[in-house]
Parts: C-alpha cells; sequence; structure tokens
C-alpha cells in the first residue's frame, strides 16, 4: 500500500484534471474547486484500498478453526473428545 500512498498526490491531480475536463473539454488549467475534488477522491479510494486489503486477510486462528470445524461436520460421531482431536483431528 506504500507505493500507492506515495503516489497519491499524481492520482489527486489526475482526477482534477479529469473533472476539469469533464467540466470544460477545452480547459488549459484545473481550478482550485476540481483540485480539492481530486484530492477528496483519491483519499476516498486509498481508504477504500486499505479497507478492501485489510478484508483480504484472514487471521490464522481463524483459519485453523474453519479447518477444525470442517473436520468435525465431516465425522459420522457427533460427539468428539479433546484427545480425539489432538490424535486424529486436523
Amino acid at each position: 500500500m506504500r507505493g500507492h500512498a506515495n503516489k497519491l498526490p499524481e492520482h489527486a491531480a489526475r482526477i482534477a484534471a479529469v473533472l476539469a475536463m469533464a467540466r470544460d473539454i477545452h480547459a488549459s488549467e484545473v481550478a482550485a474547486e476540481a483540485l480539492e475534488f481530486g484530492i477528496e477522491l483519491a483519499q476516498h479510494f486509498a481508504a477504500e484500498g486499505l479497507r478492501l486489503h485489510g478484508a483480504s486477510r484472514v487471521n490464522a486462528d481463524v483459519q485453523l478453526a474453519l479447518h477444525l470445524l470442517n473436520w468435525l461436520f465431516s465425522r459420522d460421531k457427533p460427539v468428539v473428545s479433546l484427545p480425539c482431536i489432538y490424535q486424529h483431528g486436523p
């Protein structure tokens, strides 16, 4: 994410330029208002990137617990002892 964060000002400027061109196709300058909106949008996209990046990580303990749960459901016996899990479990 650092690479994206380092380029955030460039992204904001490009977004501002697109907004300025959307308002006036012959624009030769970017207005302060368009730059403010570009910064706001770039910050929003960066925050969403961080959120999605954080959501993509699954805690190792949760993965192990899900693996154990799937193993328990695949067994014929409904009751399993802790020694059985240690000896025969995943």
